[in-house]
């Protein structure tokens, strides 16, 4: 019998999203100023940043 094969997303610090060319200045700025010292997968970061649009910040 196979086993399910999982694999774990990739994970970047805050640094790291700071550093990204993946994001716009503008977003850049929100993630810094909304995420934590701990490590986030992009999509993670996309909802935080849609949170962020919608008004909604945790």
């Amino acid at each position: 019998m196979k086993k399910a094969r999982i694999e774990k997303a990739q994970t970047y610090t805050k640094q790291q999203f700071a550093e990204s060319q993946q994001f716009s200045p503008l977003k850049k700025d929100v993630l810094q100023a909304l995420l934590e010292d701990k490590e986030y997968t992009i999509e993670q970061a996309y909802q935080i940043i849609e949170q962020f649009e919608q008004g909604v910040v945790l």
